[in-house]
């Protein structure tokens, strides 16, 4: 298998836990918190989202509908073999983890549309940060328009 090979099927895996999966230490704290929770509806939203987070893990579905677009966070060395080669394989694993995890396809291209892959344009986003050595750092994660997403109202 190809180091190029490998780098794809991880970031596709990286997609996928970052879809399905919450730290552990994320649930232990919602669950502290449900059972401390005095009001039954504060309780009753607590338990569906820890009931949502377990069903999501246990089937390795997406824990939410809306995955957002795919951002990776890189950390990669300047002697790096593939640095050049990056950017298109986090593209095609964008497009595996689309299709195979399945995630649902947000991106939208102003002139061409739904491209039906996550991809497009500067889609996935990924952000770079070049540092010395040999080394390989990804981290991906579903980058939603929610709470991110700045906004005015008047």
């Amino acid at each position: 298998m190809t180091l190029s090979k490998i780098v794809e099927d991880t970031a596709v895996e990286l997609v996928r836990i970052s879809a399905t999966e919450l730290p552990v230490e994320y649930v232990r704290e919602m669950d502290r918190l449900m059972k401390k929770t005095k009001g039954a509806t504060g309780k009753s939203q607590l338990k569906s989202i820890l009931d949502n987070v377990r069903i999501a893990r246990k089937n390795s579905w997406p824990m939410c509908q809306d995955t957002g677009v795919v951002a990776f966070m890189v950390k990669v060395g300047d002697k790096f073999p593939l640095r050049s080669e990056l950017g298109d394989i986090l593209t095609r694993a964008t497009k595996r983890a689309t299709e195979e995890v399945p995630i649902r396809p947000n991106a939208v291209d102003m002139l061409k549309g739904n491209t039906n892959d996550n991809t497009g344009a500067h889609v996935p986003i990924i952000y770079w940060e070049l540092v010395p050595g040999n080394e390989l750092e990804i981290i991906a994660m579903p980058k939603g328009g929610g709470s991110s997403n700045v906004a005015n109202h008047r």
